[in-house]
């Protein structure tokens, strides 16, 4: 088969399909997306891709597939470092692979590669058609893990308050509104405290369960993740559902052992700390 039946768009198309598939060359060559493109196999490539003074034209096409499989992997082990120190460097990137081949990249930018990771991680948990009563907890834990470091490398990136000024104590709270980038997550396990504890250069062992609560925001371009209450959360929730700071004093007048001296006197131990946070601004 002749290289001058093919135009340069099949070309072009064909070598994107292999290179990004993760399979090997070989079985890339040989499976549906290349041959629909192109119907070649490997002993074909030296058509396409001529040899250097060392290497064959395949040989040559393996040396680009690995580096750029290479590239997704390191990007995967920087956007999920405290995961793969919790799961350990071999099946942190066994994962990985698996995960590449479910979900190839299919941004520009590599900032988007591991948004669908921890549903991933979810979908192939290997007791995952087990009863929930049933089911080991180390895998809650490693989901648990990756949503928060997700959440978090989205956050860094995600519209800030650092070109408005930052309210004060003495800011009316009609005033106040959670910054853009303040996100509220809820897990299973204490996975901030398993997080911060990695990010200190420690090796802690696995947490048990244990629901936990988390505030991720960024405050002068550096991120800060926050634990809080149960009942802190809800009112933060309250917040980021559009309702005023006034109306969530309501709602929480409303839970169990509150009534409004309480709610009022809470809410001044808790804006205070707030504040000093970064979860709201003014704009």
């Amino acid at each position: 088969m002749s290289d001058s039946a093919f135009s340069l768009q099949q070309v072009q198309h064909w070598m994107q399909t292999v290179l990004t598939d993760s399979a090997g060359l070989g079985a890339a060559m040989r499976g549906p997306a290349a041959q629909t493109v192109l119907p070649l196999l490997p002993q074909d490539v030296e058509q396409l891709i001529a040899p250097s003074s060392r290497m064959s034209g395949g040989q040559r096409l393996a040396v680009y597939q690995r580096g750029y499989f290479a590239r997704l992997l390191e990007c995967m082990a920087g956007q999920f470092q405290v995961l793969r120190q919790a799961l350990g460097p071999e099946l942190f990137e066994d994962f990985a692979r698996e995960y590449l081949s479910v979900y190839p990249s299919q941004t520009y930018t590599l900032g988007e590669l591991g948004a669908r990771f921890p549903q991933f991680l979810a979908e192939t948990r290997p007791d995952r058609d087990a009863p929930p009563a049933e089911r080991d907890s180390w895998p809650d834990f490693m989901i648990d893990l990756a949503r928060l470091e997700r959440a978090a490398f989205v956050a860094f990136d995600a519209p800030g308050a650092e070109n408005q000024p930052a309210p004060k104590l003495t800011t009316a709270d009609t005033a106040l509104r959670l910054a853009p980038c303040v996100t509220l997550l809820a897990f299973q396990f204490p996975v901030n405290q398993y997080y911060q504890a990695v990010y200190q250069g420690l090796e802690p062992p696995l947490p048990p369960a244990w629901p936990s609560y988390v505030v991720i925001t960024r405050r002068h371009y550096q991120l800060g993740l926050f634990d809080v209450k149960p009942l802190q959360f809800r009112f933060l929730q309250w917040l980021q559902q559009g309702r005023s700071i006034e109306e969530a004093l309501t709602l929480l007048a409303t839970q169990p052992d509150i009534d409004h001296a309480t709610a009022a006197m809470l809410w001044q131990i808790w804006r205070a700390k707030w504040l000093e946070w970064g979860f709201f601004t003014t704009g």
